[in-house]
């Protein structure tokens, strides 16, 4: 049985995948198969998945039905026994597999690997804010927690998860178009552990610019509705609990943020903000929010009268 079973949910990326696919297949592990689903692409994505000659690599297509849905596709498809994902415009350094390899062996009994990650804004590098962490493995048992106060984080280009676990928490939410992985990470690390290693072993291309402007009122609030429901699936208690609240705090803060900027509905964004006044650590964030909201000059004032305090101390 294969080790690994690598899926590319694909859909738009002829900038980009020639490189992703050539990271996957350059693995210093080489036990695994390489599964890409071309999600109705309309570029020429499909041409550059089939253009390479490895016996690794199974390519299918399917009618546009989202990244959750091509990616449920490529699982039901991998012979594998864990199952690896990478974007089609993301990058594994050479040792990725390796260093997950590495965690496997530590931690046996787990079945959640994954590792940091750097950020890149497609044409500019940013600074991961992992890379002055010391390198090292342990076992996330809170992972909200080490969220919010390590910036230490799953993303689906980064983990490897053993095939059992989605038929235990089900598969990719097919209903949402965005949000997608914070929905599966949520439920995966309700119930279960992760290893994990600081050593950055992948990089992750974030489109910063516009993403505020890919807003879809019903299917973005259906992902905001989804933690609070597993609080009483999974019966979270304690800390967990605690850090869990904090952590879907900090997601409606933001998502107030986004309806007033692409929808201007400032009812909507105060209602939202009301239910999260309970917020210890994102305090500071729901308070500037709200001035942004109720009236965006007094923001801009502020920002104006702070800048021209430091142009004024650093003139001395």
């Amino acid at each position: 049985m294969l080790k690994f079973s690598v899926v590319i949910p694909l859909y738009n990326k002829e900038k980009y995948l020639y490189k992703t696919i050539e990271s996957v297949l350059k693995q210093t592990y080489a036990d695994f198969e390489l599964i890409i689903i071309d999600d109705g692409s309309t570029d020429n994505s499909l041409k550059i998945a089939n253009s390479f000659n490895d016996d690794r690599i199974k390519v299918y297509k399917q009618a546009n039905a989202g990244a959750s849905a091509a990616r449920n596709f490529g699982i039901k498809k991998a012979e594998g026994e864990f199952i690896a994902f990478i974007d089609g415009d993301d990058i594994w350094y050479e040792n990725f597999l390796e260093t997950i390899i590495s965690l496997m062996n530590k931690y046996p009994n787990l079945k959640v690997y994954g590792t940091a990650i750097g950020l890149n804004d497609y044409e500019k590098q940013i600074e991961s804010k992992r890379r002055n962490m010391e390198e090292k493995d342990f076992i996330i048992e809170n992972y909200f927690y080490y969220k919010i106060k390590k910036d230490i984080y799953l993303t689906a280009s980064s983990a490897v998860v053993k095939k059992e676990v989605f038929y235990d928490i089900g598969y990719f939410q097919e209903g949402l178009r965005n949000w997608e992985d914070l929905d599966m990470w949520a439920r995966i690390t309700l119930k279960y552990d992760v290893a994990f290693s600081t050593k950055i072993c992948a990089i992750y291309q974030q489109n910063i610019i516009g993403s505020a402007s890919r807003y879809n009122g019903k299917i973005n609030a259906d992902f905001f509705d989804y933690p609070e429901k597993y609080i009483l699936k999974y019966n979270v208690q304690g800390e967990k609990l605690y850090y869990m609240l904090e952590y879907i705090a900090m997601w409606k803060i933001y998502y107030a943020r986004i309806i007033h900027s692409s929808t201007n509905n400032r009812k909507e964004s105060l209602e939202i903000l009301k239910k999260y006044k309970y917020t210890r650590i994102f305090k500071n964030d729901l308070i500037k929010t709200y001035i942004y909201i109720i009236s965006p000059r007094i923001m801009r004032n502020c920002v104006k009268r702070i800048c021209k305090s430091l142009y004024s101390i650093r003139s001395r």
